[in-house]
């Protein structure tokens, strides 16, 4: 049996907050979190931590916390979180790629500007894509580095150049 000051009850979500949001929807972030105002939720339960864990799979997010106020039966819920900075533009140099052949690369890998967030599986992955498209054109020992700088003008922004050695 759990202790009295440890017995769950049950609490009704009021109202749900999401704070920090530049690019994505607010209900669909309260929607991948799983919470609905409306709902019911006993406490203390994983039910937050659980929010947090869905989040943080999306990997849109360098940061994520949810808090709760409670008053009475009911819960004000807030999310608040810190977006990666988006790709801004993406670049590919190294010798023989000019512009056309980086237009090529680009749109062969689905690259465009300011719709993939920064994150390592992002790089990773198109790091990989780029070299495989190198070493299947008969260059074995193929490097590929990238360089990432925050945009001059636009907030929240990177741009990211790839730079092949082949």
């Amino acid at each position: 049996m759990m202790e009295p000051s440890r017995q769950q009850k049950l609490y009704y979500i009021r109202k749900i907050n999401v704070i920090g949001l530049e690019h994505l929807d607010g209900n669909l972030v309260k929607a991948s979190a799983g919470l609905i105002e409306g709902d019911s939720v006993y406490l203390p339960s994983n039910f937050i931590s659980n929010a947090i864990s869905r989040l943080w799979s999306q990997r849109h997010y360098a940061d994520v916390r949810i808090g709760a106020e409670i008053e009475g039966d009911s819960l004000d819920v807030e999310i608040i979180l810190q977006e990666r900075p988006r790709v801004y533009n993406w670049n590919i140099i190294g010798e023989g790629i000019g512009q056309g052949k980086e237009r090529d690369l680009l749109e062969k890998l689905k690259l465009k500007p300011n719709v993939l967030e920064l994150s390592a599986y992002n790089i990773d992955k198109n790091k990989k894509l780029l070299a495989q498209e190198y070493m299947n054109k008969g260059f074995r020992n193929v490097k590929v580095t990238e360089h990432i700088e925050n945009d001059s003008v636009i907030q929240n922004a990177v741009n990211v150049t790839f730079k092949v050695e082949r």
